[in-house]
C-alpha cells in the first residue's frame, strides 16, 4: 500500500477467493487507514491519483476501465470486499479500532483455549466491526485487527481474550486462543468458564443477527465522556489551544519561532485527529465531514479546496490561519497609538480565542451566531473625548 498510495493501511481482513486479470492472479485484503495520513495528492508511477468513494461510486469509476478483464476482475473484488462488512458503508455503528479506546496488551501470563467453532462469513462480517461498549452495564471493547480479534475490559482496558482466525471452506474458524491469567488482572483460572464466556460474549455483542443498531447518542456522549481528556469537554478543549496560542502572541515578542508554532500546530492536530497525547475524541464529531467542515466554514477556508481533504489536513491549515488572525491582530495593535494591552489587546484576542474552542467545540453557531474568523477585525481605539 506504501508504494501504490502512500500510506501504511492495515489490514482488517483477508478477502476470500483468488481474482484473475488479464496476465496476473491476486489475492486482496480489506484494509482500514487513519484518515490523516491519506493524502489525496499523492502520485506514483502505478498510482495517478487518489480520491474518497462510496462503493456505488467506485462502480460507476470502474465501470470506466477500458480493459474487461481488468473491469471484471475489479468488480468482483469490489463485491466480495464488501461481503466483508455487515452492511454496505456507510456504516452506522462503524468498525472498532484499536485507537477507540484505552487498552492494555494482552500480558505473557496467558493460556491457550481450545475451541471448536467455525463462523460464517456473514457472521465474520459481524465480528470484523468489533463493539464498543455504550454504557457501563456493556463491560468489554472489541476490536477486529489482521485476522485477529481482540477482547478488552472497558474500564479497564485489560486485555482478557485474544482470538486468531483461519479460513476454512465453510467460512471462518478459531484458531489460537488466548486467555489472560495474570492473577493481578484476571482472576478466573476454569479454561471451560472462559471457553463458554468467551463464546457467550461473540453471540451477544458481534456474531448475532443485528441489523445495525445505533447507539443511543447521549448514552454514547456520557459514556465517552468519562474518558481521560475528554475533547467535548470545554475546559480540555482550552487547555490543549492555550500554548498554541500563547506561541502565537510571543512570536510577535520575537520569543517563539514560527517552527515552534508549526510544531504546536501539530500538536494540537494529532490530538484532535486521533486522540495523540492521551485525549478522547468524540467518533462522530472529530471527523473531516463535521468538525472539518465547520473549520472549513467558520475559518473561511476554500470549501471546493478542502471538499476532499482530510481532516489532519483541515485542522492543520484551519490553525495556520488562526495564528494569521493572531499577528494581524497584534500588527493592528501596535499601530493603535491609544491601545493599552490589558485594557483593549488582550480582551480582543480573549474573544478569538473562545471562537476558536467553541469551533472545536461545534458550539460556535450559539455563542458566535453568524461570526467566521473574518468578523475578528481590531477594533480601534477611539481618543477619549472622541
Amino acid at each position: 500500500m506504501t508504494e501504490e498510495v502512500g500510506v501504511n493501511a492495515r489490514i482488517l481482513t483477508p478477502i476470500a477467493g483468488e481474482f484473475a486479470g488479464g496476465t496476473t492472479t491476486n489475492r486482496y485484503f480489506l484494509m482500514i487507514v487513519d484518515e490523516r495520513a491519506v493524502k489525496l495528492n499523492f502520485s506514483c508511477d502505478e498510482t495517478a491519483g487518489l480520491r474518497w468513494a462510496w462503493p456505488s461510486e467506485v462502480r460507476v469509476l470502474i465501470a470506466q476501465t477500458s480493459n474487461k478483464l481488468g473491469r471484471q476482475r475489479d468488480l468482483a473484488v469490489l463485491d466480495a470486499a464488501l461481503a466483508c462488512l455487515p452492511n454496505t458503508p456507510p456504516l452506522k455503528r462503524p468498525v472498532a479500532l484499536r485507537e477507540d479506546w484505552k487498552r492494555l496488551p494482552l500480558p505473557a501470563a496467558r493460556k491457550r483455549l481450545l475451541i471448536d467453532k467455525v463462523y460464517s462469513p456473514v457472521e465474520m462480517a459481524r465480528i470484523a466491526r468489533g463493539f464498543i461498549s455504550a454504557c457501563m452495564e456493556e463491560k468489554w471493547f472489541i476490536y477486529f485487527e489482521d485476522g485477529r480479534l481482540f477482547l478488552h475490559r472497558s474500564w479497564t482496558g485489560i486485555c482478557i481474550y485474544r482470538m486468531d482466525f483461519v479460513p476454512v471452506a465453510a467460512g471462518w474458524a478459531a484458531a489460537t486462543v488466548w486467555v489472560n491469567r495474570h492473577p493481578q488482572q484476571y482472576q478466573e483460572t476454569n479454561d471451560a468458564h472462559d471457553v463458554k464466556l468467551l463464546l457467550e460474549i461473540i453471540e451477544t455483542h458481534l456474531s448475532s443477527e443485528m441489523d445495525e443498531p445505533t447507539i443511543d447518542s447521549m448514552v454514547l456522549t456520557l459514556q465517552q465522556a468519562s474518558q481521560p481528556n475528554y475533547l467535548g469537554t470545554p475546559k480540555v478543549v482550552s487547555d490543549l489551544l492555550q500554548p498554541f496560542f500563547t506561541l502565537s502572541v510571543e512570536q510577535q515578542k520575537s520569543l517563539a519561532t514560527s517552527d515552534q508554532i508549526f510544531q504546536e500546530n501539530l500538536r494540537v492536530t494529532s490530538a484532535l485527529t486521533s486522540g495523540e497525547g492521551g485525549y478522547t475524541i468524540i467518533p462522530g464529531w472529530h471527523t473531516a465531514k463535521c468538525l472539518g467542515q465547520t473549520i472549513v466554514k467558520a475559518f473561511v477556508l476554500d470549501p471546493d479546496y478542502y471538499a476532499d481533504e482530510n481532516l489532519y489536513g483541515i485542522v492543520t491549515e484551519g490553525l495556520a490561519t488562526v495564528s494569521l488572525k493572531i499577528n494581524d491582530l497584534l500588527n493592528a495593535f501596535q499601530k493603535d497609538t491609544n491601545a493599552q494591552w490589558q485594557e483593549h489587546a488582550l480582551p480582543q484576542l480573549n474573544r478569538l480565542f473562545g471562537f476558536v474552542c467553541a469551533v472545536i467545540l461545534g458550539i460556535n453557531d450559539v455563542q458566535f451566531p453568524a461570526m467566521t474568523l473574518k468578523d475578528f477585525a481590531w477594533q480601534k481605539i477611539l481618543t477619549p473625548g472622541k
